[in-house]
């Protein structure tokens, strides 16, 4: 199991399992490997950080489960974002060149331009 940081700043435990689902691993490995990235920035509000190391490295791992091409792949995680934690960080995102973002958390629908 993972020590997962809540938003009270306690821990507490989860498994795996449970956090493949909350963070959807399948799904952000197979879109990733849909779309060929090379590089993917992570961007999770304060709440989630505690999670970041665990998330980068587990999708590491699915998405060369999932295509032992992937290997090359790489996951970046944003934190101390700019912008509000619901926005994305596209400037953020193009300091590491991504070329994929996944926002993490809440999420606003307001047009993004970089």
């Amino acid at each position: 199991a993972s020590e997962v940081q809540g938003e009270a700043g306690g821990g507490q435990k989860k498994s795996d399992m449970e956090l493949d689902w909350e963070f959807d691993i399948e799904g952000t490995a197979g879109w990733a490997l849909s779309l060929k990235l090379s590089k993917v920035a992570l961007q999770l509000p304060d709440e989630m950080l505690g999670n970041a190391m665990w998330l980068a490295r587990r999708l590491q791992e699915r998405t060369v489960e999932m295509d032992a091409n992937a290997s090359a792949m790489t996951f970046y995680v944003l934190a101390d974002t700019a912008v509000s934690s619901w926005d994305p960080d596209v400037v953020a995102a193009q300091h590491v060149n991504a070329d994929g973002l996944v926002l993490y958390g809440r999420a606003s629908a307001s047009k993004t331009t970089a």
